[in-house]
């Protein structure tokens, strides 16, 4: 996948001209030459032919990771939380991490984006 801006990238498919894949939601981080894009999508479910049904299946999460690449950014990276309950495992494991409590207990100051030198995000 290689696209021109940020906000190109979706989860969108179509199959003989009908989404059988929407996105719902996203969210891009870009820092430096580098960014993560945070989807939300459905896919159609399936018939027992194969063919897309009326329904849409429960909505998952992908994390895709982009570099920044001769005028457009590159993927270099992606997974997907299959389920709800993995989301919120997540989620919460990384509230966890970075709580203000546990931020001072090692010795960080609780700020949304550090100023440190690090360019790979």
């Amino acid at each position: 996948m290689q696209v021109a801006e940020l906000d190109q990238v979706t989860c969108d498919v179509e199959v003989d001209g009908e989404l059988v894949r929407r996105t719902l939601d996203r969210l891009a981080l870009e820092r430096g030459g580098w960014a993560t894009v945070l989807l939300l999508y459905q896919d159609r479910e399936r018939t027992p032919s194969g063919e897309p049904g009326p329904h849409w299946r429960p909505a998952r999460a992908m994390l895709v990771r982009l570099q920044r690449r001769g005028g457009g950014w590159r993927r270099h990276a992606s997974a997907t939380l299959a389920t709800a309950e993995a989301a919120r495992v997540l989620g919460e494991r990384l509230l966890a991490w970075f709580s203000p409590g546990a931020l001072a207990s090692r010795g960080e100051a609780s700020t949304a984006f550090d100023d440190d030198e690090d360019d790979d995000g």
